[in-house]
């Protein structure tokens, strides 16, 4: 895709970087979506469409022109554009007859061109974009969550898929919109995303009053999808939301996001983007790693699969649920909450050299899941099952593991109770994994979901 922008006479007065900013940002999106398509989006500064922007309105962008279509020609045309798998997930759970919340389904510009309905060339405006001149925004790519200023790319990436056709109301998103399985919200209302007919939760639309069901609910730890922007905002943009675009008629590139993990310090506010560096160690499969060591009070959110996630000292959270693949979340020491994702997961938690008491819990545990206690044996500790333990909305079957001279160990699964470690769901083990060139081995408790 090549997008070229058509600049308002009110940019002449945006500040220095403002279409080097854009420019980088079309940079992205021309890489990601891959149909051979020119889109023409017209930009202006505090303005969009000659009309100027309201106090509140840090942003704002949408398609111009387009048409209606049927529920059948909608599907057909998604089908013959469908071109990856999740695509063709979607298109396999949707119904036979139209749902009847809609009687015609808005199609953008950019879709249109996208699916061989107009020209791929063709030179009318597709879209358009404002923004407001009121705010203080960085538009330094890598320096997007400095303290005080609104981060730029995200919000340019915000807009402009809004300009490509990601809206809500009556265009194709609203098949990808479900209030529970198998039922489609109702247009406006906010749902969430689900490519299996419901079944599966991908993430949840916003649904605040004067609100944009086509973003994300707040928070959404530094997605460029989200609802809200704010100051030291560092937007990202996800497998997830390559999903959707990919899911409203675009051929989306499958490589991996320029940023592989959003950090949220809880206590500052700060919210950062990191890569994280390439794995070295003796676990199979894995190909990055995040080591954060020296805080507390971080929320880790990874963007790519197959990464090793270690966090410091305590009450930390660790969320792989919109990355899957295979994954190692180790939340360290304190009180930790860890979710995992569609693959098989591994949670660390570690007692071979704690100092203080260590509880995590661990959210989306299923089949294929394993939970290693480092340092537990089962002749060395007491080891007591309870129920309904945990942190709030997310309870279970909590194991505490005590030892004279050692800390205190919690692991809760929620969703699970005391009857699953014994009626199959759950399968617990002990061993010393095996030496390897300088890591000798260790003792170990596992919990595994079969």
């Amino acid at each position: 895709m090549q997008i070229d922008f058509i600049y308002d006479p009110s940019t002449s007065s945006a500040p220095a970087g403002f279409t080097a900013a854009l420019a980088y940002v079309a940079g992205v999106l021309d890489a990601l979506i891959t149909n051979p398509i020119t889109v023409n989006i017209k930009v202006g500064w505090n303005e969009i469409g000659g009309v100027t922007l309201g106090a509140g309105d840090v942003a704002e962008g949408g398609p111009l022109g387009g048409t209606g279509m049927s529920y059948a020609n909608l599907v057909a045309a998604l089908t013959a554009n469908a071109s990856n798998p999740a695509d063709r997930q979607e298109l396999a759970s949707l119904p036979a007859t139209a749902p009847p919340q809609i009687a015609s389904y808005y199609i953008a510009p950019a879709q249109e061109k996208a699916w061989g309905l107009l020209s791929p060339t063709s030179s009318q405006p597709d879209g358009e974009i404002g923004f407001n001149a009121a705010y203080n925004y960085s538009f330094d790519p890598n320096n997007q969550s400095a303290p005080g200023l609104f981060g730029f790319i995200g919000i340019a990436e915000h807009e402009i898929t809004h300009a490509l056709g990601r809206i809500y109301g009556d265009g194709p998103l609203e098949l990808v919109d479900y209030a529970a399985p198998g039922v489609f919200a109702t247009p406006n209302t906010g749902g969430y995303f689900s490519i299996d007919g419901g079944k599966t939760n991908l993430g949840q639309f916003d649904a605040t009053p004067n609100g944009d069901t086509a973003d994300w609910a707040p928070p959404s730890n530094g997605d460029s999808f989200e609802y809200l922007a704010y100051p030291g905002l560092d937007g990202v943009l996800t497998p997830v939301d390559k999903t959707l675009l990919g899911v409203l008629g675009f051929n989306e590139n499958p490589a991996p996001s320029p940023h592989r993990f959003t950090v949220a310090n809880t206590s500052s506010g700060a919210v950062g983007m990191t890569d994280g560096t390439a794995y070295t160690g003796p676990v199979a499969g894995l190909t990055q790693e995040l080591i954060l060591t020296g805080s507390a009070g971080l929320n880790v959110t990874a963007h790519v699969q197959n990464s090793l996630i270690h966090t410091g000292s305590g009450n930390n959270a660790i969320d792989v649920s919109a990355a899957g693949g295979n994954n190692v979340l180790d939340g360290s020491g304190g009180s930790n909450f860890l979710t995992g994702g569609s693959g098989n997961d591994t949670f660390y938690v570690d007692d071979r050299d704690a100092t203080a008491a260590i509880w995590s819990t661990i959210a989306g545990f299923h089949a294929g899941n394993s939970a290693t206690i480092w340092g537990v044996t089962q002749a060395g500790f007491t080891i007591d099952w309870m129920d309904n333990q945990g942190a709030p909305g997310a309870t279970g079957l909590t194991g505490s593991f005590t030892a004279p001279g050692k800390p205190d160990i919690d692991i809760t699964l929620a969703g699970y109770t005391t009857a699953d470690l014994s009626n199959g769901r759950l399968s617990v083990t002990f061993g010393t994994s095996p030496d390897e060139p300088g890591l000798p081995g260790s003792v170990y408790m596992n919990i595994r979901a079969v």
